[in-house]
């Protein structure tokens, strides 16, 4: 499904990343781990076309992330990212529907579709209540929800579990287990090693901008990803 090589990215004199390469299969729940400052949020900008590459390659089902296909594959992923802004002025249903139509969803359909996720991630009372009024556990269910409103092939999910309460990260990992059962891919970035060690199959880590280490996580092959995290980034940087 999606293919990254050699990538590079710097922010004026400042290495972010440097020849990143990793491969994600149909069907994968990924992660991204890193210490503070590793450039995963830069990695996950990057694979949704907020920031140019400026050198290597990322390949989205057979199309190069280049400019010619960017509308394609855009239409392809749903980004999890912090609501600010207008937006906030604005109602969960408002947003969501706002959400939806920016990705060609069906408009007969939008307003259907809306209703369905309040109702699964419980939160119809206040779907009409402006967001900046919201609980900071309410905001993220809206985050994710603007992810998946539109039925995305690929999920780019940059800190989903963060300052969320028990219940809700609960609620998301499983509509992630769920959508991947249907077909879905999902690329997440986390710092919550417990979370991921059992919701992923796939990790890398990346120290300092570099991929430091890759592998899968089979629930009876032993993988300790703290430790390995630790073994690898080092004591300090997973503090």
């Amino acid at each position: 499904m999606i293919r990254v090589s050699d990538l590079n990215f710097s922010y004026a004199d400042k290495c972010v990343l440097q020849q990143v390469s990793f491969n994600v299969d149909d069907g994968d729940l990924f992660a991204i781990l890193g210490p503070n400052a590793a450039g995963k949020t830069t990695l996950i900008k990057l694979l949704t076309g907020i920031l140019e590459m400026q050198g290597g390659n990322i390949i989205f089902d057979d199309m190069p992330l280049n400019g010619t296909n960017d509308y394609k594959i855009k239409s392809m992923i749903g980004v999890m990212q912090e609501i600010t802004g207008v937006h906030l002025k604005m109602t969960g249903f408002e947003y969501l529907c706002l959400i939806a139509a920016l990705n060609n969803y069906p408009p007969d359909m939008i307003t259907e579709r809306v209703l369905f996720i309040a109702n699964k991630f419980n939160f119809e009372s206040e779907l009409h209540r402006s967001i900046k009024k919201y609980s900071a556990g309410t905001k993220k269910k809206i985050e994710f929800c603007a992810a998946i409103v539109h039925e995305p092939r690929v999920l780019l999910l940059d800190e989903p579990f963060e300052s969320v309460d028990p219940i809700v990260c609960f609620e998301i990992k499983q509509h992630l287990k769920h959508l991947v059962e249907h077909g879905s891919t999902v690329i997440i970035t986390s710092h919550i090693l417990e979370t991921i060690q059992n919701l992923c199959n796939k990790y890398i880590i990346i120290n300092q901008g570099s991929v430091v280490r890759c592998g899968n996580i089979e629930k009876d092959n032993g993988v300790d990803l703290e430790q390995i995290f630790i073994e690898v980034v080092g004591h300090e940087a997973a503090e």
